[in-house]
């Protein structure tokens, strides 16, 4: 599973069901791929824009291993490239309103994994707004609501990474998690409804990694909200409206799923998930269904679709929506 459909009614894919992995539409559970690529290379990363039709994936240039990012429409199958064809990139990711993506580069010195912002429609015009001085990563995380700030991360290894405010109006990065001296992971997630504070993954104070939240001030504390899960929280997402979200922890190896409540902190497992490892998580844009893919003893990384609720932490049935060919093996049923 890559993403969803804007209007909420199909899918995109990326699967292998020739020589290297390419982009596919399904439109129901079951339904036939829809193939939208047709490359020597693989795609990459995918990001869907938000209000629009477009979507933006990387893929490398000639086998060069160096990504580049291009603009899909769908409707006609044309891409066009974005980037210069020489650097390294990818992280992409649109404001909430489809206009712009901020997105990791190399395009500066070669070398430096800087944040770089680009008008799609103008991608000469691109510009750095955050330099890695240090030769470390520097990636995107997400658009506030108004798009004038962007949270970042900094990773320099699996003890030292940190959380970043970008205003995108004065060009200012201020630390909020993480930072030197402070051995520990922090990942931004995403801004909370208000913008005044974020949801972070961190293992700040435990041999965990956790799901917490943050005011938008530097050097105040942070709340711990999984605290009594003792597994690594692996990864979360949120939906469009902030309402509600979801978050994976990592159970000795395979994933337990979560419902989580952004208002009342409160969390609920989602007991109908088969055992396997989930990855890609998504809310629907309407955050009516979570999408995922599952790799499981019977489903070699197929996309499920979660209905939900009306409430944060209601939901129904699991459907498979993808149909993996297993080549003849024998499914093994535990």
């Amino acid at each position: 599973f890559e993403g969803w459909q804007e209007g909420g009614d199909g899918i995109y894919i990326v699967t292998r069901f020739a020589e290297v992995e390419q982009l596919h539409r399904v439109d129901m559970p079951g339904g036939a791929r829809h193939q939208l690529t047709y490359y020597g290379e693989p795609i990459g990363e995918l990001a869907i824009q938000p209000r629009g039709d477009g979507i933006v994936f990387t893929r490398d240039a000639g086998g060069s291993e160096f990504a580049q990012i291009f603009l899909l429409d769908p409707a006609t199958g044309v891409a066009r490239m974005l980037t210069d064809g020489e650097s390294r990139n990818g992280a992409v990711t649109w404001d909430r309103e489809g206009r712009r993506l901020a997105y990791q580069s190399t395009a500066r010195n070669g070398a430096s994994n800087d944040i770089w912002l680009m008008d799609p429609e103008d991608p000469e015009a691109a510009e750095i707004i955050v330099e890695s001085q240090d030769g470390s990563w520097w990636g995107p995380a997400e658009f506030s609501a108004k798009g004038n700030q962007l949270l970042a991360n900094n990773y320099v290894s699996i003890t030292d990474s940190s959380v970043h405010l970008v205003d995108l109006d004065s060009g200012s990065v201020t630390l909020l998690a993480g930072g030197p001296g402070n051995t520990s992971t922090n990942y931004p997630v995403a801004f909370d409804d208000s913008d005044d504070g974020y949801w972070l993954i961190t293992s700040q104070g435990s041999e965990f990694q956790r799901l917490a939240w943050q005011p938008i001030e530097p050097g105040t504390d942070i709340e711990v909200v999984t605290g009594d899960i003792d597994w690594d929280v692996s990864g979360a997402v949120i939906s469009r409206d902030r309402k509600r979200m979801a978050f994976a922890v990592n159970e000795n190896g395979r994933s337990a799923i979560y419902l989580f409540d952004p208002r009342t902190r409160k969390y609920r497992l989602i007991d109908n998930i088969p055992t396997g490892v989930a990855g890609r998580i998504e809310f629907s844009p309407d955050g009516r269904r979570l999408a995922m893919t599952l790799n499981t003893a019977t489903t070699p990384s197929d996309t499920f679709v979660l209905e939900l609720g009306p409430g944060p932490l209601e939901h129904g049935a699991l459907t498979r929506w993808t149909f993996s060919e297993v080549g003849g093996l024998s499914l093994i049923h535990i």
